[in-house]
């Protein structure tokens, strides 16, 4: 039987490469497609619907208003809900997860981390479909999978600018961020140096391998316990000299495995900044700037 998926943006052109994504990766699937809330509903009563893709700001009837429906449904009040947003605020994220959503994801998007987030929520309703991929359904879905034995296999080497930062010795504890942010890389968009991201009790060494001003996406060894998408945190942003530009508040926007095994070792995170001060910002835009 066919997996039915809503899809629901105000926009015709989201609604369509929405839908186009959604069959390039799953074999058998029917999508439905609706403009607001409103017209969403009549779908939802007259079909079984096992996920709902919907906008946050929609007109008539919000995304909110449609997710608050379907949780005070009996049939759909399990159903997978990912929240698709222009917005990626943070407020936003919280409150569409508090609201019931089960993921979040900001336009625009790749057709990866719509393969992924898609894939994620379909396996915890019991449909793991045969998708286009060579070893994990998703690179997330491996990362996670840790409670899985992991195969003997010998790790291959990423070839990156962030392999000197990978080594057995950015392990061991430092004396201070200045000692952990060391042999900083190149990224390809020209920013030159590192990071120490520090969520709850872990903190871990980075090599940035792209920044903006309001992002940063990062390579760092596999941490002994995984981070939870939107945990808070923070990130101290060094030069090549590792002398420190910025120290931010963030988030944790997105995270998957280096490689699609259960046992990879290295994992790409990319954090959004959230409520930091006019000063920091400046101090890395100055920064960006200088190096690009």
């Amino acid at each position: 039987m066919a997996i039915r998926i809503l899809v629901v943006d105000e926009a015709a052109f989201v609604r369509d490469s929405l839908k186009k994504a959604l069959r390039s990766f799953l074999p058998d699937v029917d999508v439905f497609d609706a403009a607001n809330g409103s017209r969403a509903l009549p779908i939802l009563r007259g079909n079984k619907i096992d996920l709902t893709l919907s906008d946050w700001d929609l007109p008539e009837m919000s995304g909110q208003e449609l997710l608050q429906w379907t949780r005070d449904s009996e049939e759909y009040k399990k159903m997978p809900f990912i929240v698709v947003s222009g917005t990626g605020d943070r407020e936003l994220v919280m409150k569409a997860i508090e609201s019931g959503a089960n993921d979040f994801m900001a336009k625009p998007f790749s057709p990866d981390e719509l393969q992924k987030k898609v894939v994620k929520q379909l396996a915890k309703i019991g449909y793991r479909p045969k998708v286009k991929n060579n070893g994990a359904s998703s690179s997330l879905e491996a990362l996670q999978a840790g409670v899985r034995k992991p195969q003997m296999m010998k790790p291959r080497t990423i070839k990156s600018g962030a392999e000197a930062l990978m080594t057995k010795k950015a392990a061991k504890p430092a004396s201070s961020s200045a000692d952990i942010l060391t042999g900083g890389s190149r990224s390809k968009k020209g920013f030159n140096g590192s990071a120490l991201l520090t969520i709850g009790q872990v903190r871990c060494k980075c090599a940035v391998h792209d920044i903006s001003l309001t992002a940063a996406q990062l390579i760092t060894e596999r941490p002994p316990k995984l981070f939870q998408l939107f945990e808070n945190g923070k990130i101290e942003i060094a030069d090549d000299k590792t002398h420190i530009i910025a120290t931010l508040n963030v988030y944790v926007h997105m995270m998957q495995a280096s490689e699609p095994r259960p046992d990879a070792s290295k994992m790409q995170l990319v954090v959004r900044y959230i409520n930091n001060p006019p000063e920091a910002m400046e101090a890395l835009s100055k920064h960006i700037a200088k190096n690009r």
